[in-house]
């Protein structure tokens, strides 16, 4: 993983991290998070987001063994209480600063985790926070691809 030390949970990076996307859809994600109770915001613990922003670029060393699951889900539960666009930026970071040794970057590594244990794994105390983690990136997929068919106008040509 790359060494980049930044808070990535920052309000100054969120707002750059978000600021390039169409308004429509920064509004989507408004209402996305404000239904979004039980989360902890960055202004109530920076010095806890900090931190985990820190820890963010050793997670390539931990490498792809049987260990990682435990940091896998420890990841989920720390993503699903913060805010959506904070939970869904970290999981984008974590995937673009993978080592290419490594077949799938963490990002991915947990959101497939999350997808595991929230739609065959019942009993699993960390349903709740799977759940939340999983549908906050399968709400930006669906949405990506809806704002992707309607705004794609190019391949119809011209408006009349």
């Amino acid at each position: 993983m790359k060494n980049n030390s930044q808070d990535i949970f920052s309000p100054g990076f969120q707002d750059l991290f978000w600021g390039t996307l169409e308004p429509d859809f920064r509004g989507f994600m408004n209402d996305l998070e404000n239904k979004e109770v039980w989360t902890h915001k960055y202004e109530e613990f920076p010095d806890m987001f900090k931190q985990l922003a820190d820890l963010l670029p050793h997670c390539d060393e931990v490498r792809a063994m049987k260990a990682d699951n435990k940091t896998i889900r420890d990841f989920i539960a720390v993503l699903s209480a913060m805010p959506a666009r904070q939970s869904l930026s970290a999981l984008s970071w974590l995937d673009s600063q993978s080592s290419s040794e490594n077949r799938i970057g963490w990002g991915a590594k947990i959101f497939l985790e999350c997808a595991d244990i929230y739609k065959n794994k019942q009993e699993d105390p960390l349903k709740l926070e799977a759940k939340a983690v999983y549908k906050r990136v399968q709400s930006i997929s669906q949405t990506r691809l809806l704002v992707d068919l309607f705004v794609n106008e190019a391949i119809f040509g011209e408006k009349k």
